[in-house]
């Protein structure tokens, strides 16, 4: 069918409720005539209906003498995790850093791109996803792995509706993780593992002060001399380094700074090793590495942990032991031991969302005395 048997308008406008500031057109299929789902859907840019109105005239060339949606899953998603794609630009402060945006985009390119690269985004529909999401499921990666891909996906095919290349959104559905109840070392194993030798004395003091502070191990090995405040024996928590990317992420898990204390044993073990820093600089890392800009990595750190824990004739893998493991077992000794639950929050940072706008901020002039009792009362390395 030629472009003037059309019958009518040839196009109509409308907007996204709540989605999009601007105006869309809608193109009438050049086959059927009708506005149906084969019929362009194109974002003029416009944010007024006028402005919209004169784009589509002027476009009318452009999209009425083709079916939309025949766009194909891998044209469109070119270049898409990168700092120059659309999606990446619309994110404004929500923008994932570009080492991450990187990691993104390997991710995409192994597991996504294969499966989808033969399909025009027309023919993903939510039994299609349905089916992907079967494959991955067997793949043998962890669950955030598995749910990170389906995010992915999801970015990919919400940024199709904003731009009008699919008229609905399919549903993607993630994983659900229901992690395996993580194991704790007893008071008898915690003060055999610290009495041990070491052979390394990062690994050791890493431990040391994971086992009791809670902290996570990213915020452990962020630290820097700056860090710590040895007058009062308090740590400053507010960056946190992710060893698989390699990327020192100026925010905690949770978003929140906060302070915590550590015993004098602690403090001791960690100016000992500071005293030790090859490099010898407030900006260096106190768990120094090979590398002056990186800190050690963390799986050296879990190989070293596991040396210790096979020498004691500890089975972590059937107890599921892990370095977290340390911060399950201080929330556990400081709820035992009573402390308000809004405090431990506040200290080991764990927060949820029912909780989150109660959130217990600490006084500048808190002494912790509570709290360093119940670690002078743990401390196994003098037993």
């Amino acid at each position: 069918m030629e472009k003037s048997e059309l019958k009518g308008k040839l196009f109509s406008l409308f907007k996204q409720k709540g989605k999009s500031p601007y105006w869309y057109v809608r193109y009438k299929n050049p086959v059927t005539g009708k506005f149906d789902s084969k019929g362009a859907i194109v974002s003029t840019k416009c944010k007024t209906k006028g402005e919209a109105e004169n784009w589509a005239i002027a476009h009318i060339d452009q999209h009425i003498a083709v079916e939309t949606f025949t766009d194909s899953f891998e044209s469109f998603t070119n270049d898409f995790f990168t700092v120059n794609s659309t999606w990446y630009v619309n994110k404004n402060k929500q923008r994932p850093p570009e080492k991450l945006l990187t990691h993104y985009d390997s991710i995409f390119r192994k597991y996504i791109l294969p499966y989808f690269k033969n399909k025009t985004l027309s023919q993903i529909d939510r039994y299609f996803i349905r089916e992907y999401r079967t494959e991955i499921a067997k793949l043998k990666i962890c669950g955030g792995y598995k749910s990170l891909i389906m995010v992915l996906l999801r970015y990919i095919l919400k940024e199709a509706e904003a731009q009008g290349k699919i008229e609905i959104l399919p549903r993607v559905e993630g994983f659900t993780n229901e992690p395996k109840q993580k194991g704790i070392l007893s008071d008898g194993e915690v003060s055999k593992l610290f009495a041990s030798h070491w052979s390394d004395k990062r690994a050791y003091t890493a431990n040391l002060l994971l086992c009791y502070s809670g902290m996570r191990t990213g915020e452990m090995l962020s630290l820097r001399p700056t860090d710590i405040d040895f007058s009062k024996n308090v740590i400053h928590i507010t960056r946190s380094y992710n060893s698989g990317l390699k990327l020192q992420n100026e925010k905690t898990k949770s978003g929140k700074n906060r302070i915590c204390p550590i015993p004098d044993f602690v403090a001791n073990a960690i100016k000992d090793l500071i005293d030790d820093n090859p490099y010898g600089t407030d900006a260096s890392y106190i768990f120094y590495s090979q590398y002056p800009n990186e800190p050690m990595a963390v799986k050296y750190l879990i190989l070293k942990f596991q040396e210790q824990l096979k020498m004691l004739g500890v089975d972590f893998k059937a107890k599921n032991i892990t370095l977290h493991s340390y911060r399950h077992r201080w929330n556990s000794k400081l709820i035992n031991s009573g402390i308000n639950i809004l405090r431990i929050q506040s200290i080991i940072g764990h927060s949820s969302n029912s909780m989150s706008e109660l959130y217990h901020h600490i006084d500048a002039k808190d002494d912790f005395a509570d709290i360093r009792e119940i670690q002078d009362q743990a401390n196994f390395t003098l037993q």
